[in-house]
């Protein structure tokens, strides 16, 4: 560490075992740490207990040199939560990820869309606005204007260049992954795969939300984002 300072660095965000942006945290965690800095997640945001484990979290009253806040889809930072990060940290001094591109134009695919009402985009754009001047979305085409691209989740070397240890296969297709607007994917890759289904052997999807369990009336916003036919997939 000689001739360089340790940063404290805050992570704001929604961070579940196995939901929203946990890896991400965990890579700059230990990234950080690597480095010689202090990172916590924050408690402005949902840290939930499995992840306190493994992260150290920082209180309101830590204050930290730096601030990432992480944004997908939710709404999760009150008001008062803004005015006590604006208190503790100065603008020039936080960071935007817009991980599910809030602040760009209206965008679907199927059910799928970034902002849901009217009224969205301008919530983002303003909210943003007024927590810094540095938002980053993890892009891989243009850029909105005032975005700034940056792949936010990133990779592992570690992982990617550590030997897998031989081990018995099970599966010879396996999806890990949540269902969220991912029923129409998933159901294409089965229909897609039918003609030489009988040369695989067992195939499986790894997550929540596949079981049918989350149905409900689809009109209602989470019958269109989390729809499932498990006996489709048996």
């Amino acid at each position: 560490m000689t001739g360089r300072v340790a940063l404290r660095i805050a992570y704001v965000g929604q961070f579940a075992r196995s939901q929203g942006s946990v890896t991400a945290l965990a890579g700059y965690f230990g990234a950080a740490r690597r480095a010689g800095h202090d990172l916590r997640a924050s408690s402005f945001g949902f840290v939930d207990e499995s992840v306190r484990q493994h992260i150290p979290v920082a209180d309101e009253d830590w204050v930290p040199d730096v601030m990432l806040l992480s944004f997908e889809s939710w709404r999760y930072l009150s008001p008062e939560a803004v005015a006590r990060i604006e208190r503790t940290v100065p603008r020039s001094q936080r960071i935007v990820f817009d991980c599910d591109g809030m602040y760009s134009p209206p965008v679907r695919s199927g059910s799928d869309a970034n902002h849901r009402d009217p009224g969205s985009r301008l919530y983002w754009v303003e909210l943003f606005g007024q927590l810094s001047d540095i938002i980053l979305q993890p892009c891989l085409g243009p850029a909105p204007p005032g975005v700034k691209k940056f792949l936010v989740y990133g990779i592992n070397p570690q992982q990617v260049s550590e030997p897998i240890p031989p081990t018995e296969k099970v599966f010879d297709l396996a999806y890990v992954g949540n269902n969220w607007c991912r029923w129409h994917d998933i159901s294409w890759l089965c229909k897609g795969l039918a003609p030489v289904r009988a040369e695989l052997a067992r195939m499986a999807v790894i997550g929540q939300w596949w079981d049918g369990s989350a149905n409900v009336d689809p009109e209602l916003e989470l019958g269109k984002f989390l729809y499932a036919s498990p006996s489709f997939l048996h």
